[in-house]
Parts: C-alpha cells; sequence; structure tokens
C-alpha cells in the first residue's frame, strides 16, 4: 500500500474521464484492495491483544480515507462536471454500459455457440477489487480460466436499479410516480419471481445461490435442464455491510464472499457442466473503517420540484433542475 502511495506521490488527476475510468482498472482499485487485506488481517489479529499493528493501522488508514479517498474523489469530481463532463452523458467509449449487459455478454455468446448454456452469477455489491481477487483465485486452480473486464455502472448505483439493468429488457424505467419500482419492458424486477418471469422469455431463469447449492448435482441438473440461461443471486456483501449494526463486518463478508463464489463455480463446473459463467454484480461499495467527517456527508437541504424519492447520495424524480 505505502509503495503504491509512492508511485502516486505527485497527486491523482485525469485529463478525461476514460483516463480516469482506465488508471482505476489498470492500477488504483489496489488502494482499495491493498486497504481491504490490511484492516481484514488487523481485525483477525488485534482481538488476540497483539499491539503491534495500531500504530501501522493509523498510517494506513490516514493514507487511505485522509489522502487516496479524498484525492480520488476530487480527480473523478473534475472529469464528471461541467456541460462537457461524463455526467452530461454518462459514456465511456470502450467501457460496456451496465444495461448491455445481457445483450454484449449473455445474448452474443449463445448466438455465437460459444456456450449452449450461460450461467449468470451475481454479488449483491461485488466491487472491481474482489472481482480482480476472484479472478487470481480462479486462474490459480487447475482447468479453471477466468479474466476480468469492467462496465459503466447505472445511475444511481443501487441494488434495484443495478439488478433490473443486468436482465434482458428494451426498456428500462420506473413506475410512473413512482421512485421505488424499477420496471424493465413496462413489467416488476423488484422479486425473484418477477425475474424469472422476465428471463424466461428468453429460456431463462433465476434461483438464489443457496438454493442451487442446496440441490445437489442430481435435482441441479433437473433444476437448469431445460434453460439457456440461469441467473444466480448471491448476497452477503449487500447484506452485511449497508445494515448499520455490521457494517464493521464488511470486509469479512468479502472474504466470505470470495469463499462463497469460489465453491459456486466449482459446484457449477463439476456438477452442473457448466462452461461459461459471467460474476458480476448490481453496485459496488466505498467502506473506511474512520468515521466520516462532516465535510465528506452529503446534505440535501431542499428537495426541487420533481422530487420524487430523495436519499443520501441522489434524488430520482422527473424534469429536476440542474
Amino acid at each position: 500500500f505505502l509503495a503504491l502511495k509512492e508511485r502516486h506521490a505527485a497527486g491523482i488527476s485525469f485529463p478525461d474521464a476514460a483516463a480516469g475510468a482506465n488508471a482505476y482498472i489498470q492500477e488504483l482499485h489496489r488502494f482499495d484492495q491493498y486497504y481491504r487485506w490490511f484492516c481484514h488481517a488487523a481485525n483477525q489479529v488485534e482481538p488476540t491483544g497483539w499491539g503491534v499493528l495500531q500504530e501501522l493501522r493509523t498510517q494506513i488508514e490516514g493514507a487511505y480515507s485522509g489522502w487516496f479517498i479524498p484525492a480520488l474523489s476530487s480527480a473523478w469530481t473534475a472529469v464528471l462536471e461541467g456541460p462537457s463532463g461524463l455526467l452530461a452523458h454518462w459514456r465511456l467509449a470502450g467501457l460496456q454500459p451496465q444495461q448491455e449487459f445481457f445483450d454484449r455478454r449473455v445474448a452474443s455468446a449463445l448466438a455465437s455457440g460459444a456456450a449452449k448454456r450461460v450461467f449468470v452469477l451475481i454479488s449483491d455489491a461485488f466491487r472491481y477489487e474482489a472481482g480482480a481477487e476472484l479472478v487470481r483465485d480462479i486462474n490459480s486452480k487447475n482447468r479453471f480460466t477466468a479474466e476480468i473486464d469492467a462496465m459503466l455502472g447505472v445511475l444511481p448505483s443501487y441494488t434495484a436499479l443495478g439488478m433490473a439493468a443486468l436482465l434482458p429488457h428494451q426498456t428500462l424505467s420506473y413506475k410512473p410516480g413512482s421512485a421505488t419500482e424499477v420496471l424493465i419492458d413496462g413489467q416488476s424486477t423488484s422479486t425473484l419471481e418477477a425475474r424469472n418471469a422476465q428471463l424466461l422469455r428468453f429460456d431463462g431463469t433465476a434461483v438464489r445461490a443457496s438454493d442451487l447449492l442446496a440441490l445437489g448435482k442430481s435435482k441441479g441438473r433437473e433444476r437448469v435442464a431445460d434453460h439457456r440461461v440461469i441467473y444466480v443471486y448471491h448476497d452477503l456483501i449487500d447484506m452485511t455491510g449497508d445494515k448499520q449494526g455490521s457494517e464493521d463486518k464488511t470486509f469479512e463478508a468479502v472474504a466470505n464472499t470470495l469463499k462463497e463464489l469460489n465453491q459456486i463455480l466449482s459446484f457449477i463446473i463439476n456438477n452442473l457442466n457448466g462452461s461459461l459463467i459471467l460474476v458480476t454484480a448490481d453496485h459496488g461499495f466505498l467502506y473506511q473503517e474512520s468515521a466520516l467527517d462532516q465535510a465528506s456527508k452529503s446534505v440535501l437541504s431542499e428537495q426541487p420540484v420533481g422530487t420524487l424519492r430523495a436519499k443520501k447520495r441522489y434524488l430520482i424524480g422527473s424534469d429536476l433542475p440542474p
């Protein structure tokens, strides 16, 4: 972590949004990864009474939450804002939009004959740096080959919209007068049953990861036999980190998620004859051990006309002003 920080001693800046996204994909994500590794390890050591990491932990925390996050935020904001900034059009050359995932990744693989059946494993809040670790895990095993790529997520980045974007669809919208129910082709996507109904139109099905594993080999094969597309839903990071009472277990949840995803992948390949599995997420997450200071908190003092939903990170509505 400290060696990486030294390489960026001159600061972090991007000439444009594409360069910023590429910088994160190529290297900057390692700040998040190293920080997570360190905090997770320190959390395991400190309850034993060892104080050897206390000074180093203070240094790492200061470097991450006091330097990296503000520096990255400032650099990213600079290429987001303004009439020609990324936020004005939300497209990046060479980076696939999340809402085109099914057409570009799933349908194209089936049409080209690259696979007779495609499994899509969606882990809620599984962010890019954790994906990079999963790829290394997979490639260290015999017979398994994995590669990583990035997508430009939908805005706002939250579960209901991200999950809907990953499903096959022609249109993506909100139910009229609502900012909570996301529709694809005019139909709800809020439940597993609703997603299953959407996937049935494409010889697909939806299943929870725990339910699929519980079926075992023979019943698992029966479950997927009549389908060309199988969406498998996994939720541990978001379920843990998005609750105030358990958010301090976020990095532990990532470590457990990596173990569980490896288990699910092995089950699909070894028991269900899966040959192509796409692992992705609805959104990622931000987390730091130290409490946010007041200056880092977003305050929406007023809700403009047209607001249907107001959250800490975003507003949803119709005809909102700039």
